[in-house]
């Protein structure tokens, strides 16, 4: 496995802000390629699967599917655009405070999935800043992981570098066979690949 911290530069070709993304990672504690290897994540989010609207509860978080039937932009109390997204079960409320990339996409009448932390507003039960995929995209298989990270450092960006690295890596077994056969241990390939992106199906099993 390489370890040389130069070869760090590699991973963020053709992304903006090179330099940038390396005092970001570094100040993560991820100067080597092994590093971030072994950044694992804290948690997982369930975005495999959606849920009816009327199921939802404040305060968790949720992915919804549902039809966009009004999407506006208000300048009260604050600048913001709002959608309202229904579903057979009922519809609630999102809102972007900082909407630029998202204005162009979100048209009332379209398919779509939201996701994000359910909370109370002044309408009823809304998401704020949610994050938006249109519904034929197909749903993913695995949990999405989500990594400690530092401000300005998305962790769209954290699991596109984590897996380049996860592809480019040579993950070969610390164990002999004979060990790791006897207690019944996963390959260590598989166990990283495994921590970092698990199939739902599989942690079912266990």
């Amino acid at each position: 496995m390489q370890d040389d911290p130069i070869n760090l530069k590699s991973l963020f070709f053709g992304e903006k802000g090179i330099e940038n993304l390396l005092c970001k990672f570094r100040s993560l504690g991820l100067y080597l390629i092994e590093d971030i290897l072994f950044h694992f994540p804290i948690r997982y989010q369930d975005e495999t699967s959606t849920i009816p609207i009327v199921k939802t509860k404040l305060g968790n978080f949720y992915q919804l599917e549902g039809e966009l039937k009004k999407v506006f932009v208000t300048h009260k109390p604050k600048y913001q655009l709002i959608a309202i997204i229904s579903d057979k079960s009922g519809e609630t409320q999102l809102r972007w405070l900082r909407f630029s990339s998202y204005h162009k996409k979100i048209i009332a009448g379209k398919k779509i999935r939201a996701k994000g932390i359910v909370r109370g507003g002044l309408f009823g039960r809304e998401i704020i800043h949610p994050k938006i995929t249109f519904s034929e995209v197909p749903l993913p298989k695995n949990l999405t992981p989500i990594y400690r990270t530092v401000r300005g450092l998305s962790q769209d960006i954290l699991r596109k570098i984590i897996y380049k690295v996860l592809c480019q890596s040579v993950l070969l077994d610390t164990l002999p066979d004979s060990i790791r056969e006897h207690f019944n241990l996963m390959k260590y390939a598989i166990a990283i690949k495994f921590l970092h992106h698990p199939l739902l199906i599989f942690l079912n099993i266990l």
